[in-house]
């Protein structure tokens, strides 16, 4: 199966969340005990978006919904860091007279 690349570049201004996947149990006097959930339990989430002409638009959404947050894509982070992330989705709007803005969140995935 070949991996397809996600090649446009965001916006100035993406935003990386990261928020490890714990498991936490809580006993009384305010103890509590933290577990790593799995072995990738640190995914990384990218608040991303896109301003460019209906061309443009029209090339990305269709990459997207050729996934349909099911395939994972190749991408490399604003940041340099690279791996498998999937849309699950994402939101247009006009800005301007022929200029748009997608909007999305790429979530890392570990097949």
């Amino acid at each position: 199966m070949t991996v397809s690349t996600f090649s446009w570049l965001p916006d100035l201004g993406s935003e990386r969340t990261d928020e490890p996947l714990v498991t936490v149990t809580k006993f009384g006097d305010g103890y509590e005990s933290r577990l790593a959930i799995g072995v990738n339990s640190q995914p990384m989430k990218w608040s991303v978006s896109f301003t460019c002409n209906i061309t443009q638009l029209s090339a990305i959404k269709a990459f997207l919904i050729d996934k349909g947050a099911i395939t994972a894509f190749h991408w490399t982070t604003p940041d340099g860091d690279s791996g498998m992330f999937v849309a699950r989705s994402w939101k247009t709007k006009q800005i301007g007279f022929g200029v748009f803005q997608l909007t999305s969140t790429f979530e890392q995935v570990f097949e």
